[in-house]
């Protein structure tokens, strides 16, 4: 009798363990899918959960392949999910969160027209004198810093979407406008906007890699030798071409130098004007 209670204790212990498992993988894929900063921290901070749970996962889903009973067909079921959600991930969104000189470079290529369109937009649109900083992140107005051109200080603002409108006015942005901005930087496969109104240039963010940001300088006019050189000797920078400059900015902590800077600038033969 004793043996049968135990039996059937452990049958039902067996499958919420492979189920605790199978799930808690699926929660991870989708935090890494969601943000990669995020994701990072949460994976290094309990990794001592995460890889029991992984080792679960992989026993159940060998375990499953029996195919029994209905807790094996499920828990097959979730673990071919978790195979395609990851091969999903790493085919489709890890790409994205991922940055090069040599990326940036072939997406400038092929996107540098609309690149000049956006900063001629955004000009025109904008009041005279307005600074503007705007970054999205999908619908959601990540960063919406403003500065009017006779305020002494400008405002920083983050996770703006309840303040927009406000926003708007400082700078003289209609929200059709503001729509057009968030299009166009979608279509450009770009996130953010960075202009003062009566300032030659502009600066356009291209992909954030955890809290780093990989970003476009565009100039109107060819760069100086004393401006080429300038950026040689800044770490964050890679010149490009005459009228153009790639920078990272490492955010609240890392290293602020491009990475793979030297290397890059070592194959493509760049050096002092």
């Amino acid at each position: 009798m004793q043996n049968e209670e135990r039996k059937g204790c452990l049958s039902g212990i067996i499958p919420t363990l492979g189920y605790l498992c199978m799930l808690g993988i699926t929660l991870l894929i989708g935090i890494w899918w969601k943000d990669d900063f995020i994701a990072m921290l949460i994976t290094g901070l309990f990794f001592w959960i995460w890889i029991p749970l992984g080792v679960g996962a992989v026993i159940t889903f060998g375990l499953s392949m029996s195919l029994k009973t209905r807790h094996h067909k499920i828990l097959l079921g979730l673990g071919i999910f978790n195979l395609l959600f990851l091969a999903a991930y790493f085919l489709y969104k890890s790409p994205q969160q991922d940055c090069s000189a040599d990326i940036m470079a072939e997406h400038y290529e092929r996107t540098k027209q609309g690149l000049r369109e956006l900063e001629d937009y955004a000009r025109e649109a904008l009041d005279t004198g307005a600074y503007i900083h705007l970054e999205f992140d999908g619908k959601h107005i990540s960063i919406f810093h403003v500065k009017a051109h006779n305020d002494s200080i400008g405002s920083s603002n983050w996770d703006a979407d309840h303040q927009k409108d406000s926003l708007q006015a400082v700078v003289g942005l209609t929200t059709d406008e503001l729509n057009s901005l968030r299009k166009r930087l979608s279509d450009l496969g770009c996130i953010s906007v960075e202009l003062q109104q009566d300032a030659p240039g502009i600066t356009i963010g291209f992909r954030r890699v955890g809290l780093g940001m990989y970003f476009f300088r565009l100039y109107d006019h060819p760069l100086s030798t004393q401006q080429w050189q300038s950026a040689m000797d800044d770490e964050a920078l890679v010149p490009y071409d005459h009228y153009t400059v790639f920078g990272y900015g490492a955010g609240a902590i890392g290293s602020t130098t491009f990475p793979g800077k030297d290397d890059y600038l070592q194959r493509k033969g760049k050096g002092p004007r």
